[in-house]
């Protein structure tokens, strides 16, 4: 679920995160994908995305909550439980999910 969630990229909030998933860019993989980003994505925003989704991608792998911080402060929920890294999945209004 934290694949499909672009908000905790500085810059990106709640509108610009529902504008991607609108124009199809669904997950980090989409915003991989160049032919799902043409037409749909500045380049400021696709500069951020290539920046912040391979960091997004080792912040998991290394369980490192403290790089998904921005989430709390919009309040989305997670929890750093010592060196685990525990989410909390809530409702989302991404049109993907089921």
């Amino acid at each position: 679920m934290l694949e499909q969630t672009f908000i905790h990229i500085p810059g990106i909030g709640k509108r610009t995160e529902q504008e991607l998933w609108a124009s199809g860019i669904c997950s980090w993989d989409d915003a991989d994908l160049f032919e799902k980003r043409f037409g749909h994505v500045s380049a400021r925003l696709q500069q951020k995305l290539d920046d912040y989704i391979p960091r997004s991608r080792e912040a998991i792998k290394h369980k490192d909550a403290g790089f998904f911080e921005r989430l709390s402060a919009l309040g989305e929920a997670w929890s750093n439980s010592g060196a685990r890294l525990r989410l909390i999945f809530l409702p989302t209004k991404n049109p993907t999910i089921r």
